[in-house]
C-alpha cells in the first residue's frame, strides 16, 4: 500500500487468493478498497473478493455470483456501490465460456445484488459518472456455443435514478477498451483497443 504523506510503500499485505487478471475498484466515502475475481495459482477463475477497510486497517472477504477472471470494475462513490461485470469462466484457448453477470455491492447497507450485460463478455471496460448515477461497460470479446469469437460493440449503461439498464453502442466493436471520465461536465470516453479481423 502506498502512503503518499510518506511518499512510498509502507505496507505490505495479501489477497485472500493469489491470483491474476482480477478487478479493483474503490470507494472513497465508505473507505474501501475491493479487488474481486481472478485467475488463482491452478489457472481456475475465482469468486473471491478481497475488500480492505482504510478506517480500520482491516480486511474481510465476499464472494462473486460467478466465478470469473478478466472481470471488469468500476463504482459510484458517493453512493457506496460497486460493480464488477463480465470475464471469463473458463480460461482456454480452444472453448472460451463467458458471463454477462453483474455483481454490485453496497457498502452503506453491506450486500451483494446482481444485474445482466447485454451480452456474454470479457475484456470489456468500465468507467462511471458519479454525479450523474451512471456506469458503463463497453466492448470486450464474446463468443457463442459453436460460434467464432466476436467484436463486441455494445455499451451497456445502468441509471441509478431510474434503476435501469440501457445499451449503446461504440463505433467500432474491440476489446480492452481504455475508459475514464469527466464527472463535472458529464462525459464518458472510450478509446484504443484492440479487434478481431471478420
Amino acid at each position: 500500500i502506498f502512503y503518499f504523506a510518506f511518499g512510498e510503500i509502507v505496507n505490505l499485505q495479501q489477497l485472500s487468493v493469489p491470483r491474476t487478471f482480477l478487478g479493483g475498484t474503490s470507494l472513497p466515502n465508505q473507505g474501501l478498497i475491493l479487488f474481486a475475481g481472478g485467475l488463482n495459482n491452478n489457472n481456475i477463475p475465482t469468486n473471491a473478493v478481497d475488500i480492505y477497510n482504510v478506517k480500520n486497517n482491516s480486511w474481510t472477504t465476499s464472494v462473486l455470483s460467478v466465478a470469473r477472471e478478466y472481470v471488469s470494475a468500476t463504482s459510484l462513490p458517493n453512493l457506496g456501490l460497486a460493480f464488477f461485470a463480465g470475464g471469463s469462466i473458463i480460461p482456454s484457448l480452444q472453448l472460451l465460456i463467458l458471463t454477462n453477470a453483474v455483481d454490485i455491492f453496497n457498502a452503506i447497507g453491506n450486500y451483494w445484488t446482481t444485474a445482466q450485460l447485454s451480452t456474454l463478455s470479457s475484456g470489456l471496460t468500465a468507467t462511471s459518472l458519479h454525479e450523474q448515477g451512471l456506469v458503463f461497460f463497453a466492448g470486450g470479446l464474446a463468443r457463442f456455443i459453436d460460434g467464432p469469437e466476436t467484436n463486441v460493440k455494445n455499451v451497456d449503461i445502468y441509471n441509478l435514478n431510474s434503476n435501469s439498464w440501457s445499451t449503446a453502442h461504440l463505433s467500432q466493436g474491440r476489446y480492452e477498451v481504455a475508459a475514464t471520465s469527466l464527472n463535472t461536465k458529464g462525459l464518458a470516453f472510450f478509446a484504443g483497443g484492440a479487434f478481431l479481423p471478420n
